[in-house]
């Protein structure tokens, strides 16, 4: 009786983690959807102040680069979400013709 109560709880958790393991099909490449290869800038440090105005004058310098570098991550950002948003579009439709498939008489 006791080797049972032992053996119930392991045989439990052996059978949880192989169902998590396993994982729902699907049709995407190995690896999933590919992730984004935008580079989002590092914002500038604030400066220390203690250099005056040739530090302000390189920090503002420095704010302008992080700005163009910021407005091109952002529409990187954007055109990877259009394309997503692109492909589940194609994605559902390719779905809806199997159905409509499958439903014909």
């Amino acid at each position: 009786m006791r080797n049972r109560l032992i053996l119930a709880p392991a045989l439990a958790a052996l059978l949880f983690c192989g169902s998590a393991l396993a994982e729902e099909p699907t049709l995407l490449p190995p690896g999933g959807y590919p992730a984004h290869s935008c580079s989002k800038p590092v914002m500038p440090q604030m400066p220390s102040g203690v250099g005056g105005s040739a530090e302000a004058l390189a920090y503002n310098g420095e704010v302008r680069i992080y700005n163009q570098r910021a407005q091109v991550y952002s529409k990187c950002i954007t055109d990877y979400m259009n394309a997503g948003n692109a492909d589940m579009a194609r994605i559902q439709m390719r779905i809806n013709e199997a159905v409509t498939e499958a439903n014909a008489r």
